[in-house]
C-alpha cells in the first residue's frame, strides 16, 4: 500500500512540476513584440503608461484588467523596471486578452 500512494505521490508532484513550467513558458513576454503589463497596486497602476513609454514601448491597448496595458516593446528594457515599480510583465496572448482588436486598437 505505501509504494503504490507514494508513487501517486510521485507522479502528482511531476504533474505539478510540468503544468507549472507550461503556465511560466505561457506567460513569460516574449523577447520583442506585444507585452501585457498588469500593475499590482493603485499607484503602479498610475504610472504603467509613463514607465513604458519612458523605456521605449509603443502603447497598443487597454488590457484585460484594471489599470494593465498591451504594449510593444522590448523584454529586456521594460521588465526590470515595471517589477520595481510593481507592474508585471506576460505574453499578451489572445487567450489572455481577449480580442484586441476594433475600437481599443484604433483608438
Amino acid at each position: 500500500m505505501y509504494c503504490c500512494v507514494a508513487s501517486f505521490l510521485g507522479l502528482a508532484a511531476q504533474l505539478g512540476l510540468v503544468s507549472s513550467t507550461l503556465a511560466f513558458i505561457s506567460l513569460s513576454p516574449p523577447v520583442r513584440g506585444e507585452i501585457l503589463l498588469v500593475p499590482l497596486t493603485t499607484r503602479a497602476a498610475t504610472q504603467v503608461a509613463r514607465l513604458a513609454i519612458d523605456r521605449d514601448a509603443r502603447l497598443i491597448a487597454r488590457g484585460p484588467f484594471s489599470g494593465s496595458l498591451v504594449v510593444e516593446g522590448e523584454r529586456a528594457r521594460l521588465t526590470g523596471t515595471m517589477l520595481t515599480a510593481g507592474i508585471v510583465p506576460l505574453a499578451a496572448d489572445s487567450a489572455l486578452c481577449g480580442a484586441l482588436a476594433g475600437a481599443d486598437r484604433n483608438g
